[in-house]
């Protein structure tokens, strides 16, 4: 996992059309979210922008991701499921 590497993508924020560059980890965690929540990316992101304050999107984004996900893993035992998906399941083992 390379963090500095980020992938840049053109989308809808409410009428109009922003390219943002984020993580690969991020751009999965917003399909994730979305499909969760029986939303579009672009329905998602227009939320994001319009409750992000005086954060930059790109920031905002990261803090959504991370804040949903740390709250859907209440439980103990979610850290080798997560290190699976931010590393690759064989990365890392030796």
């Amino acid at each position: 996992m390379n963090p500095d590497a980020g992938s840049r993508r053109t989308v809808s924020v409410g009428k109009r059309r922003v390219r943002l560059k984020l993580e690969q980890e991020y751009w999965a965690g917003l399909a994730e979210i979305a499909e969760r929540e029986h939303m579009s990316v672009d329905e998602l992101l227009d939320e994001a922008d319009r409750r992000r304050g005086s954060a930059s999107l790109p920031d905002a984004i990261r803090v959504l991701c991370t804040g949903y996900f740390r709250q859907a893993a209440a439980t103990p035992g979610n850290l080798a499921a997560a290190m699976d998906v931010a590393v690759g399941a064989t990365e890392g083992r030796r």
